[in-house]
């Protein structure tokens, strides 16, 4: 699935207006969108906008507030969204175009949830680890694969749902579980390469420089270990936080299984050298099949990096 348009009126942090997701020789959405703009121009609000308004539609966690989406001094807000469905959820869900739009008014009148398309409820409610089912991410800012991390550490996707498309830091706490499980064996797929081969390969395409060389022993733990040249091996905690969002990155798109999906990323250029940014956003693009990924980012490098994608500079005739 893919988002075509958002329009909004009302919403805290944006204007009223239409944010356009289509390629510029086509009316097909891009598979990469880049959301510029300065501080406080709402590239974040745009973000979390998508997310309140699939929320609305078919909810996996809580539906958030209307209090905490309406603008200030506004009554009430709308979030209209244009999908993209592909062919094979169009013939699953019988939609008979590849176009459907869903409206979320949010008020302390309307009451959530109302008036959609149950076919398009139907395909944003289903939520699973299956690659072949898409769905929707949100790398929120300040993800981090820190300690205070590890309170969600539940692999169960009816778990796992609850927490993907909140601001919620324990979203990437059952990473460091379900890497060792990988490299255990435990999370198989059939006819594909195993658990180890398949994150190596993509951890490999975010982080070229630093290999992956499973599990070792180190002191009275088991770890994750990475080639550290002449220092030896060492665990996923010592890898320099760039590293370590690359490393957040490929486990997430292998655990969730990001194929299909919408993506939403804030703030790609997190712990990553202004060199090293668009290169690493290039990589983050590229990573599952088929996916749509909409990234906020500060960092004009990032947007100049996609001759394909769209870039929305919010900062534009401010």
């Amino acid at each position: 699935m893919k988002v075509r348009r958002v329009t909004t009126d009302g919403v805290r942090g944006l204007a009223d207006r239409a944010y356009d997701f289509t390629h510029r020789r086509s009316t097909a959405a891009a598979a990469v969108v880049v959301v510029t703009g300065p501080s406080g121009s709402g590239k974040t609000s745009l973000l979390d906008a998508i997310a309140a308004a699939k929320e609305d539609i078919a909810p996996w966690g809580v539906r958030h507030s209307w209090s905490k989406v309406v603008r200030a001094g506004a009554s009430a807000a709308k979030i209209r969204l244009e999908w993209e469905i592909d062919d094979d959820d169009r013939r699953r869900l019988g939609f008979d175009e590849g176009v459907v739009t869903s409206e979320s008014i949010f008020s302390p009148t309307t009451p959530p949830g109302h008036g959609y398309d149950p076919r398009l409820q139907s395909l944003l409610a289903r939520y699973d680890h299956d690659p072949a089912h898409g769905k929707v991410e949100y790398f929120f800012a300040e993800r981090t694969l820190a300690a205070e991390a590890i309170g969600l550490s539940v692999l169960d996707p009816s778990i796992q749902k609850r927490v993907r498309l909140d601001r919620d830091i324990r979203k990437y706490g059952a990473l460091h579980k379900y890497l060792l499980e990988l490299h255990l064996g435990l999370h198989e797929r059939s006819g594909e390469p195993s658990g180890q081969e398949r994150f190596a390969a993509t951890f490999a395409k975010v982080c070229p420089a630093r290999r992956v060389l499973g599990l070792q022993r180190m002191g009275d733990r088991t770890e994750l270990a990475f080639d550290g040249g002449a220092d030896g091996a060492i665990p996923l905690a010592r890898l320099p936080h760039g590293e370590q969002q690359a490393a957040l990155f490929a486990g997430t798109f292998e655990m969730l299984g990001l194929n299909r999906s919408l993506v939403l990323v804030d703030g790609p250029e997190l712990h990553q050298t202004a060199a090293a940014a668009a290169t690493f956003a290039r990589a983050v693009a590229g990573l599952g099949v088929d996916n749509q990924v909409v990234f906020a980012t500060g960092a004009s490098a990032i947007g100049e990096a996609f001759d394909e994608g769209v870039t929305i500079d919010l900062g534009a005739g401010r």
